[in-house]
This record gives C-alpha cells, structure tokens and sequence, in this order.
C-alpha cells in the first residue's frame, strides 16, 4: 500500500474537529482505487514473440523501426509484446488464398 493511502487513514484528531466523515469518505474512495484493478497482462519478450511468429528478432526490432509489426510496450529499455495484441496482429494478418476466394465467389453467384 502507498504511502498516499495510508495518510488518508482517520487520525485521532479527526474526531476533535469533526473531519471524521470526510477522513472515512477519502477511506472509502481509495479502497475503491484499489479494489478495481484490472487482471495484469502477459507480456512476453522479444524471444517469444519471435518464436511464436517464426522471425528472428532482428525482423521484429526491423518492424519496430518501421512503425510495423505488432504493438509494444517499452519498459526502460525492455521491449515487451501484450500476448492480446500478439493475438490481434496475426488474426489482422490472417489473408484467404486468392484462389479458394475466387471458387467462393462463383459458388455465391450460383
């Protein structure tokens, strides 16, 4: 816990100055902060996620470069890649072969 939320905690004075609903309402509002917190994500190095895409890691430092390639987070100087985001980038690369498009075409048009 921070120290910010330890602070917000009643103090005995509180009670001579009548601050004590405002001290618990600051209590409350930051067990709400804390509460609400979002599952963490898998992030996964730059050796993953080139075994997972079969390139070699110079290809995806050479995408980072190019603004192309999946999204990454930059942690200092860690690189790392969300596993959802990886997810997102290949089923946004994911292409029908030009001629199995073609044979459903002409099925539809039947």
């Amino acid at each position: 816990m921070n120290s910010a939320a330890v602070r917000q905690f009643p103090q005995p004075g509180d009670l001579q100055d009548g601050r004590l609903n405002s001290a618990v309402a600051r209590l409350h509002a930051s067990e709400h902060v804390l509460n609400t917190h979002q599952p963490a994500r898998q992030l996964l190095d730059e050796q993953g996620v080139s075994r997972r895409l079969s390139v070699s890691v110079n290809t995806l430092r050479y995408w980072r470069a190019c603004g192309d390639g999946p999204d990454y987070i930059k942690l200092g100087r860690l690189v790392r890649y969300d596993a959802v985001a990886l997810e997102k980038f290949i089923l946004r690369n994911l292409r029908v072969s030009k001629a199995r498009a073609t044979m459903e075409e002409k099925r539809v048009a039947l």
